[in-house]
Order: C-alpha cells, then sequence, then structure tokens
C-alpha cells in the first residue's frame, strides 16, 4: 500500500526494511543521547512542581491558539519523528519526517494555527558548547525536502544562523510569532516570552493538550526573571558552560564543563538565584560573575542574621524571649503569672520576643533570612569552583547574544497553497489513490479563508457565484452551505465549529464525506457569508444576557471588550447604543473575528439595561431617523367608503374635509351598486377622531370637567340598517 523510495541499486522493498532495521537500534541509541540535551536539565519538572505551568486540556487548546502564529522549532519535530519506530521501519528517516511535517501542519492549519517552522544551522553558538554539539537537524540531511514541502504548502520557512531556538526566541520576542513551539528550555533562556511544551493538537478538540510557560507567570511564582534564569542555568548545569584548564594549554576544555557548580541543584539554583536578583537590585548577570570571582554580593540585613549561628530561645509556647526554665518551665511562668505551664499565645498569632527573632523580623522575616543563607551556600562552592567566573561569562554571553534573523515579509502571512507541487511530493509517500484525500483538508482551508477574504469586497450569497468565482480562481472546490453542529452529532461538544457542504467546481452536486472531512471554524463560515444565525433576535438576546459576566474593567474599552467576548466563544458582542424616540436603546453587534460591524443585527432593550452595563453602551447616541411614513391608501372616513352618502346626510363632515384625501379606491372596480368589490387596507396612520369633525365614531378618551360643560355629550350608538350599509338607502340625519 506503500510506495517506498529505494536505492537504485535494490529493486524490493525487502532489502529497505532490512537496511532501516539494521540502523535502526544505532539511530535510536544517537537519539536516547541527544534527548537529554535540549537545555539545563530538571528545570521544566521544578517549574510544575513549583506551580509555573499552565496546562490546557480539550477545547481550551482550540480557542487559545486560533488565529495565532506559532514559531516551530524544527529540530524537535524531526526528533520525534525519528523516535517512532514503526514509522521508521515503514518509511524511512527522511520520508517519515516529510510526514510528520505534513500532517501536523495540515491539521494546524485547519484550526487556524500558521506554522512558522525554523529550520538548524551550523553557525551561531553551536561550536561554542560543551557537549550535544551534535544535533538532529545535521545528523539526517532532510532539511531540503522539508523545506520544499513547506513552500509547496504555504508555509514560511527560516534558516536559522545556529540554534532553532535562538531564532524562535528572537521571532517571540520582536512580536512577529506569539509563542515558540518546542521542548527546549533554552528558548526562554534566549528570551522568548511563551513557551508551548508537548502542544498535541488532535482531530477532535477533546484530545487536544498543551502545556504553557509564561515568563511572567514564571517570574510571579519563583520571583525570577529571565536574567535570574539565566544564573539558575549556570548554577545548575548548561551546555554553554565552556572552560578552559590555563594550567596547561588554553584550547584544552575542562573536565568541569557543562557541569555547574557542584553541590548546587536546579531547586538550589531556582532559589539562589532569586536571592541573587532581589539583593543585586535587578542586576543580576553581573552579580553573578562577581559570585563565581569570590566577592560578596549580598550584604543585606538578612545576610548579616544568617551570617550569625544562632537560634530562637524564645519559649515555644507563650512567646517570651529569652527566658531560662527558671522562669519560663512546667512550674509556671512568672512572666505569665501562671502557677502550672504557660498561657498559649504562640497558637493565637503572638510573635516570639526573644532577641535573634526580633532581628530576624527587622530583617525581613524567616522567608528572607532563609533564603540569604542558600544564596551564602551557593556562593561558597561558587568561590571554589574552578575557572567558575569563565564558565559564567560563557553562559552569560551566549544567551544574551543578539539573534539576527532576515524577514522579506515581517507579518509572515500564510502564502499560497500549490496543489500539484504538494501533490507530486506525497507521491513518493503515500499511494497514489489516497493523496487527493490527504491534500482534500488543505484545498478547503485555503478555499474559505480565500472566500472570506473577497466577501469584503463582493456579494457571494448564491451557488452559481461561488462557483463562478472558484472557477476564476482555479480551485477545485467551493462550498454549497453550512450548518451549526449538534451535540447528537459525531462531534459532540464542539459548538465552535459547523459542517460545511462541498462540491466541485466541475459539477454541483455535493460531496459525499464524514462530518470529520466538513468540519471547520465556526467565525471562518461567518465571514464567508455561509451561516447567518448569529444576528437571529434568539442569539442575540442570549449574547445580551452573556455579556453582563463581563468584567466591570473590560468593558470600558471596545477591543477589551472584543477580546473578552472572543475569548468566551462568542460570535457577536454589543459595542455600540442608539437612543430612539421610544426611550428605548437599540444595540450595534460587532463580529468578534472579522471585528466588522454586523449591519442586520440590531437589538432594542430598555435603557436602564444598557446604562446598567455601562461601559462602552453608558452613553447612547441619538438615532437620526431618514425614513418617511408614507400614507396608506385606504379607508379614511365613512364617506369614501359609502361613495357620499354620509357626506350629504352630514354637513357638518363634508365642512370638515373640503380636501378629501387621496384614495386607492378611486380606481378600484365597482359592482353593479357603486360598492367597491375589494376591501380597503388599513392605513398605517390615522388622524385621531374629534367630535367635531366625525360624529360617528365614538369618543373614548376621558375629558376634564371643563371641556365637558363646553362639547355636547356624544350621541349614542345607532345600528344603521343593511339598506344603508349596501348604499341602497340614504342615511337618516343624526339631528
Amino acid at each position: 500500500q506503500v510506495r517506498e523510495e529505494l536505492p537504485s541499486h535494490a529493486n524490493s522493498v525487502q532489502f529497505h526494511k532490512q537496511e532501516c532495521a539494521i540502523r535502526l537500534p544505532c539511530v535510536l541509541n544517537l537519539l536516547s543521547d541527544n534527548a537529554e540535551q535540549m537545555g539545563p536539565p530538571g528545570f521544566w519538572v521544578e517549574l510544575q512542581r513549583q506551580g509555573a505551568r499552565k496546562q490546557l486540556r480539550g477545547k481550551e487548546v482550540d480557542r487559545f491558539l486560533d488565529g495565532k502564529r506559532i514559531a516551530v522549532d524544527a529540530a524537535i519535530w524531526l526528533y520525534e519523528a525519528q523516535c517512532q519506530r514503526d514509522l521508521l521501519q515503514r518509511f524511512g528517516p527522511a520520508r517519515a519526517a516529510v510526514k510528520i511535517f505534513f500532517e501536523r501542519c495540515c491539521r494546524w492549519l485547519r484550526k487556524g494555527i500558521l506554522p512558522i517552522v525554523v529550520l538548524e544551522g551550523e553557525g551561531g553558538g553551536r561550536g561554542e558548547r560543551a557537549c550535544g554539539s551534535i544535533r538532529l537537524g545535521k545528523t539526517f540531511s532532510v532539511h531540503a525536502k522539508v523545506r520544499e514541502l513547506l513552500s509547496a504548502m504555504g508555509i514560511p520557512v527560516i534558516q536559522a544562523e545556529g540554534e532553532a531556538e535562538a531564532t524562535c526566541a528572537a521571532l517571540s520576542s520582536s512580536g512577529v510569532c506569539d509563542h515558540v513551539a518546542t521542548s527546549d528550555f533554552d528558548a526562554l533562556l534566549f528570551g522568548a516570552s511563551s513557551v508551548l511544551r508537548e502542544l498535541n493538537l488532535g482531530d477532535r478538540p477533546a484530545d487536544s493538550r498543551c502545556d504553557v510557560w509564561e515568563i511572567s507567570t514564571i517570574e510571579q511564582v519563583l520571583g525570577v526573571d529571565r536574567p535570574a534564569l539565566i544564573a539558575a542555568a549556570f548554577l545548575a548545569g548548561s551546555d554553554y558552560d565552556v572552560r578552559h584548564d590555563t594550567e596547561f594549554a588554553a584550547s584544552q576544555p575542562s573536565q568541569r564543563s557543562g557541569s555547574g557548580v557542584r553541590g548546587v541543584g536546579v531547586r538550589q539554583a531556582l532559589k539562589s538565584a532569586a536571592a541573587l536578583r532581589r539583593s543585586s537590585g535587578g542586576d543580576t548577570l553581573k552579580a553573578l560573575v562577581a559570585m563565581a570571582q569570590g566577592d560578596d554580593v549580598d550584604d543585606s540585613p538578612a545576610s548579616q542574621v544568617a551570617k550569625e549561628k544562632r537560634k530562637c530561645r524564645g519559649c515555644k509556647t507563650c512567646g517570651h524571649g529569652d527566658v531560662s526554665k527558671k522562669i519560663c518551665g512546667k512550674r509556671g511562668c512568672k512572666l505569665c503569672g501562671t502557677s502550672s505551664g504557660c498561657l498559649p499565645r504562640r497558637q493565637e498569632g503572638f510573635p516570639c520576643q526573644c532577641s535573634y527573632c526580633l532581628r530576624v523580623h527587622d530583617a525581613g522575616g524567616h522567608a528572607r533570612v532563609r533564603s540569604a543563607r542558600t544564596l551564602q551556600r551557593t556562593a561558597s562552592n561558587a568561590s571554589d569552583e574552578q575557572s567558575g567566573s569563565q564558565g559564567a561569562e560563557a553562559v552569560i554571553k551566549q544567551y544574551t547574544r543578539k539573534t539576527e534573523v532576515s524577514l522579506e515579509d515581517k507579518s509572515l502571512n500564510c502564502q499560497g497553497f500549490d496543489g500539484h507541487q504538494t501533490s507530486q511530493i506525497l507521491c513518493g509517500i503515500f499511494a497514489a489513490e489516497s493523496v487527493e484525500s490527504k491534500l482534500r483538508p488543505l484545498h478547503f482551508e485555503f478555499c474559505l479563508r480565500q472566500l472570506a477574504h473577497a466577501s469584503n469586497t463582493m456579494q457571494l450569497k448564491s451557488d452559481q457565484e461561488r462557483r463562478d468565482w472558484a472557477s476564476q480562481k482555479g480551485l477545485p472546490y467551493f462550498p454549497l452551505s453550512a450548518k451549526r453542529t449538534h451535540a447528537q452529532s459525531e462531534i459532540a461538544g464542539d459548538p465552535c465549529h459547523a459542517l460545511v457542504e462541498w462540491a466541485c467546481t466541475a459539477g454541483m452536486l455535493p460531496l459525499v464525506l464524514p462530518p470529520q472531512a466538513r468540519r471547520v471554524r465556526l467565525h471562518l463560515a461567518r465571514s464567508c457569508g455561509l451561516l447567518q444565525d448569529g444576528c437571529r433576535p434568539k442569539m442575540l438576546r442570549m449574547a445580551w444576557q452573556q455579556m453582563f459576566t463581563c468584567p466591570v474593567e473590560r468593558r470600558l474599552v471596545e477591543d477589551d471588550l472584543v477580546a473578552w467576548a472572543r475569548e468566551q466563544d462568542m460570535d457577536v458582542v454589543a459595542t455600540r447604543a442608539s437612543l430612539l424616540k421610544s426611550g428605548k436603546v437599540e444595540l450595534s453587534w460587532t463580529d468578534t473575528h472579522s471585528r466588522r460591524i454586523e449591519c442586520e443585527a440590531k437589538l432594542v432593550v430598555p435603557a436602564c439595561q444598557a446604562s446598567e452595563f455601562g461601559g462602552v453602551l453608558a452613553h447612547p447616541s441619538h438615532k437620526r431617523c431618514d425614513k418617511r411614513i408614507k400614507q396608506v391608501a385606504g379607508q379614511q372616513s365613512l364617506r369614501m367608503f359609502f361613495g357620499g352618502t354620509a357626506t350629504e346626510a352630514n354637513p357638518a363632515i363634508a365642512g370638515a374635509e373640503k380636501e378629501p384625501r387621496a384614495s386607492g379606491l378611486d380606481n378600484a372596480p365597482l359592482c353593479e351598486s357603486g360598492i367597491p368589490m375589494s376591501a380597503p387596507s388599513t392605513p398605517v396612520r390615522r388622524r385621531s377622531p374629534s367630535p367635531e369633525t366625525d360624529r360617528l365614531t365614538p369618543v373614548k378618551r376621558k375629558a376634564s370637567a371643563a371641556c365637558k360643560r363646553d362639547i355636547a355629550p356624544p350621541l349614542p350608538k345607532r345600528r344603521w340598517r343593511a339598506g344603508v350599509l349596501l348604499g341602497m338607502e340614504r342615511a337618516p340625519s343624526m339631528g
């Protein structure tokens, strides 16, 4: 089922499998040796123990990474591709790597994530490492094939000068990328603000998982920033800790290179780095070199107390300090005034009053003194380290060097997708009949992206218009319609996606695909004009109720409100308010993904609710109504309905209506008796009934006492005979 790319001197797949079976143990042993050399060892475990990791599972991963640009350390993907024994035996090292890159990039693009792949280089600080100079990118020459595949898929590829993690960190610190996907701890030391470790994006949202490591969270939990982490990396051991034995030859590396400070582990290194940062006033790296040279770097009061080998001499029960057993013992306490034992004041929070505890309190507390004592032990070990200052300077030089990244396009957007070239590359990996199904998700994704971009300038509402547009663009497929996913479907619990019906450009018949292949992001389907259910009144009312859960501080600015709504998976959010003549407020809604105003989405709410929400809706603007109310032709009075009989019998009505209004009954067909055959339509706007102009209309409003004396009481209601109603008789006089 799989077409293997065999060597020229081999004509059978069996020979290729035997060759892989011979080379596979050597490859796996080499990978296992390099697996532990991805940054200083033990830091991930200790940071996780301290609670600096942020775990994301299920739909949280897709929601967190939607629309983000992520710099990918290609060496990690190559390493993971070569660690799968079954994959290596079936495809070989080179094609296994190409297969991993294709499947992961395809899955990332479908989830709205743009991977920016960074390939390893041979320059930079790679030659300055004490160990681990052989990396995966140098062992397997697959960069050319990977670059060719990614270029055909439209994914940006960057060739690093040296370490890929250093280039990824430079992209993150410059704001080009949002996160860095790697397992190498050196990415944080090189300056990455956020690292995604163990990132796995499954086909189903429930299968996705990710660990987020942010430098701000690490600083908040452990009290160490990037310079402090560099200091901790030197103390615990780093690949860039290169020392030379000056006694013999300057070029001969020392045996202590890359080992850090003797007797200092990861936990002690992090505590010492935090204390060093606090005592140095922020200049941690300079203080690290001074400590390695044997200088005193901490002269705080806590350090002075830590140098004294004294302990607490107060009573553990009552807290009285510097007491003897004669004063405070089993026979009572003279200070407490008891005859047996002491008062348990320490349990109630009473501090110890001994001289040592008072000095500790003035120095900042017991935690500060313990931290200063840890730093003193580390400084003592660092001063005894052979060529320790030389190793510290080498580590600082490598982690703080400036990494140059030459980018032709600073935005690094997704480029065009070349389906023909990608198909030719995949034919050497997959079977020819399965290549089309492998490429179909990419065709769907890029078609929807182009359609969403085209919807900003043109309206493509019908299927024929979308088919003509797809034919003009040279796309093999075009979307027909879309609908939301239901809880009863095969993709249960996935409210952020929609199911799209597809058809070939050569024909209008829909493709028969499983739900998993037709699933797309909900906001992308809405941006293409395939889904308009977010503007329904019911959906708007539900969104309005959900908006009251927004924090008050995020309601003040429109961008913060839209960002919060996007975090809550809301499609639209109310950002503007207009005051109507009725006193109510009309809300205008903004799409949370495209940031466009939805003209068709309108919701009228009471003004008290808008003022209660506050923020951007606290001061609604007055809405100007440019629409003119047209008078609808129809029944205006009894005179028009009866054709003048009521006017002749009531001269008062004829005098009041000297200029009759135009009616749509003038040209209506009449029967033999002169009565219109079609019933008149109801007018939109009627004049108010008045007893002076229309005696036939009863007055329903209550008049004041003064008006009752001047106005004659209305005549009682009368029943008209059938002849009068049919126009065969004249109406009797009301007088």
